[in-house]
């Protein structure tokens, strides 16, 4: 029977770690194929993806960078079997992943219908990825802003987060979250966010939202007074393995300040 390779690249906006996670626990990769998967992660564990359409067994499992099966589909001729090995590289200091595939074995006849299935699989596993994280921070915004839960950090936030909020002083790490939440709750502690757009781009996801709450609380030693007050922000999220490992927050700090009366506006000329 002829045979021929084939041979992928493909670039992925998530840490090796949580591809080889998603190539290799079953849950993970049912959800993100929308298929029953049963896999035993160890050399010479075997494996079925799609419902048992594809099935096998690995011949190497090296965490995180490398995967070897020998697998086969079941429209193929009996016995048959490829070999396709993954191996997956770091780029970008380890926040993201170029997985090159090779497949060797491949029935001839069956070449093109290969190719378009290994296209849509990576197409489903990047989405299940950024569907993934801005999960993660839908629910991280909704407990820490609507919810008033400062202390969801150790949930959401990676003990090491980079913080980039313009407070000088602020700690590092999931503290300078719980200061940053706990500080605005107490001055606002009405505070409601709406979210107006979220965009996500590789391992960052952005937002721009608008807030309205009442002054009622002491805010940077001004103190409350009862005004209502309204502004917009824009946050950026870096999503790291399933947390939030760096935040830029860049809210309207003039425009509370004049509405609050701390700064007043310079007259028209």
């Amino acid at each position: 029977m002829e045979t021929t390779p084939l041979n992928l690249c493909i670039a992925l906006a998530a840490p090796p770690e949580e591809v080889f996670h998603a190539l290799t626990d079953a849950t993970e990769h049912s959800r993100f194929t929308g298929a029953e998967s049963a896999i035993d992660p160890v050399e010479s564990g075997a494996f079925s993806y799609l419902d048992g359409l594809i099935s096998g067994t690995f011949r190497t499992i090296s965490p995180p960078t490398r995967i070897v099966q020998s697998l086969r589909s079941r429209d193929w001729p009996d016995g048959h079997v490829a070999t396709v090995t993954h191996d997956l590289v770091p780029q970008a200091d380890g926040r993201r992943t170029l997985v090159q595939v090779e497949e060797t074995g491949i029935p001839a006849d069956q070449a093109e219908s290969v190719a378009s299935g290994w296209t849509a699989y990576w197409e489903k596993l990047n989405a299940h990825l950024r569907d993934r994280r801005v999960d993660i921070v839908e629910r991280f915004v909704e407990r820490y802003k609507n919810e008033h839960d400062w202390d969801c950090v150790d949930e959401f936030v990676s003990e090491d987060c980079k913080v980039h909020i313009p407070l000088p002083g602020l700690p590092q790490g999931r503290e300078g979250m719980r200061i940053n939440g706990r500080m605005v709750c107490t001055a606002f502690p009405d505070v409601q966010v709406d979210r107006e757009f979220l965009i996500a781009e590789g391992d960052i996801v952005m937002e721009r939202a608008h807030a309205k709450a009442t002054h009622r609380g002491p805010l940077v030693g001004v103190e409350p007074s009862g005004k209502p007050v309204t502004w917009t922000e824009l946050h950026a999220y870096r999503v790291s393995s399933g947390l939030i490992s760096e935040v830029w927050s860049e809210p309207d700090l003039l425009g509370i300040m004049v509405q609050i009366g701390a700064v007043e506006m310079p007259a028209p000329k």
